[in-house]
């Protein structure tokens, strides 16, 4: 689809700049958008955000170097008053809601059907799955990586609407971040989906919900339900009681405890449903980890509400496995030792840690004679309850066959002192470098590893990266 300069400035509401400007200049067609300047390119419009530590308004000239056509900003910095490019800065209230109006003209325009979803953890993996499956039903498009945030959301919507496909497309699956209240129903705003799903609730960005805790997160997960045709829940997850008294109108549930898509059992490597009263089985290509297994029954429940045939999907699951940083299997060879890698390394908070153990530990009953050893980086924004979560999942080690930890900052220390207080073989360092130092030192060959931790703040991905070399 075609946006062009003038139909930017009538969506943001700024009509009255269009005889400020030429017919060749109005009629330029917009190729894309960024808030980062170094990633802007020839008719980008440039979106500057003002950070805690950083203004983007001070990368005007670069945005404009690197090909910006406009740039809607919120004010413009005296050292550019009088720059060449002063005239297509559009100066605007809010250039976020202006971001935003841009993406809701677009979402009018988009003729499939909009599936949304969020989630403590793992949703970046239902999107990507989901993309796959409904790939099979009709042309599909889903939100790019990690851009799923008040600004990545617009980023990626933009870009797909100015393909060829934006109105050939069958269904989209728009991903949707949250760290406080209202986060989730301001994208929801934007995109107005006619499915909502949440994956689960854990405890996750707690020091945004002082007041209301893990209920506080559930209802903002909640939010996506707003004004949908259908809402899905994990009926397995934390606070399932709160998203279902969130529904208003139809809704489909999944896990062990649902009516709808049942999760049966697991047997080896085979996993039963029953769906709505009809039987289904399948493997997936990751391995039959409990989080996995409701991971595709997320997938299920959307393939089910949009009346797809069930039978395609389930075929497919056996193709479905986990990305780089979400649990992907590496085989990996470094400084002449041959090591498995299970590569969690994204992110690190607690119940997607406990989840990424126990993928380990059902993965690693196919290397029984192997050494298993955790390298966890300390998890973060967890606010005052630090402590207790990394108790948490102390116990879940303490519990099972691993052979070694290695911790990494923070309060990984408190997992490592614990361990060793009863015996267990662990070892703690301050920081990721200080580890990967000596990694040869602690590291053997044809270990199996399970890499888990804080993505910006144990930086524990930094062992991949390494190894990968």
């Amino acid at each position: 689809m075609k946006l062009k300069v003038k139909d930017v400035l009538n969506i943001i509401g700024k009509s009255d700049l269009l005889e400020k400007f030429d017919s060749q200049f109005l009629d330029l067609d917009i190729l894309g958008s960024d808030t980062d300047s170094r990633l802007i390119a020839e008719n980008y419009i440039f979106i500057p955000v003002i950070g805690d530590s950083v203004d983007g308004h001070n990368f005007l000239d670069s945005a404009f170097e690197n090909g910006a056509v406009l740039a809607i900003v919120k004010h413009i910095p005296d050292k550019f008053q009088n720059s060449d490019f002063v005239d297509k800065c559009i100066v605007v209230d809010d250039n976020l809601s202006a971001y935003h109006k841009i993406a809701k003209f677009c979402v009018d325009k988009f003729n499939g059907k909009k599936v949304a979803l969020t989630g403590s953890a793992g949703k970046t993996t239902v999107k990507n799955w989901l993309f796959k499956v409904l790939s099979l039903y009709g042309l599909t498009f889903a939100t790019d990586g990690n851009k799923n945030s008040e600004y990545g959301l617009p980023w990626t919507i933009l870009k797909n609407y100015l393909s060829d496909d934006w109105d050939k497309y069958q269904y989209g699956v728009f991903e949707m971040s949250m760290s406080k209240s209202g986060d989730i129903s301001l994208l929801c705003d934007i995109v107005r989906p006619k499915i909502g799903l949440v994956n689960n609730v854990y405890p996750m960005h707690l020091e945004f919900f002082p007041e209301t805790g893990i209920s506080g997160i559930a209802k903002t997960k909640a939010e996506i339900f707003k004004n949908v045709d259908v809402a899905i829940y994990n009926a397995d997850t934390n606070k399932s009681d709160v998203l279902l008294d969130s529904i208003v109108g139809d809704f489909i549930n999944f896990g062990r405890n649902a009516q709808v898509i049942k999760l049966v059992d697991i047997v080896d490597n085979k996993i039963f449903v029953n769906i709505n009263g009809k039987k289904f089985d399948y493997e997936l290509a990751c391995g039959p980890s409990e989080f996995a297994v409701l991971n595709s029954l997320a997938v299920l429940s959307v393939i089910y509400s949009l009346g797809l045939d069930l039978q395609t999907a389930v075929d497919y699951m056996h193709n479905l496995n986990l990305e780089k940083g979400r649990g992907a299997k590496l085989n990996l060879h470094h400084n002449d030792k041959n090591l498995v890698v299970f590569d969690h390394s994204y992110s690190g908070q607690p119940d997607s840690v406990l989840c990424a153990i126990d993928d380990f530990l059902v993965n690693c009953k196919n290397y029984s004679d192997n050494r298993k050893v955790f390298i966890f980086g300390g998890m973060s924004e967890i606010g005052d309850d630090s402590v207790n979560q990394h108790l948490r999942v102390f116990d879940r080690i303490k519990s099972s066959d691993i052979d070694f930890v290695i911790g990494v900052k923070g309060d990984a220390k408190v997992v490592v002192d614990e361990l060793l207080k009863i015996g267990r073989k662990a070892v703690f360092f301050e920081n990721i470098d200080a580890f990967l130092s000596v990694f040869d030192d602690f590291i053997l060959d044809n270990d199996v590893l399970l890499i888990k931790g804080s993505h910006y703040g144990s930086q524990v991905f930094r062992i991949v990266d390494m190894l990968s070399k």
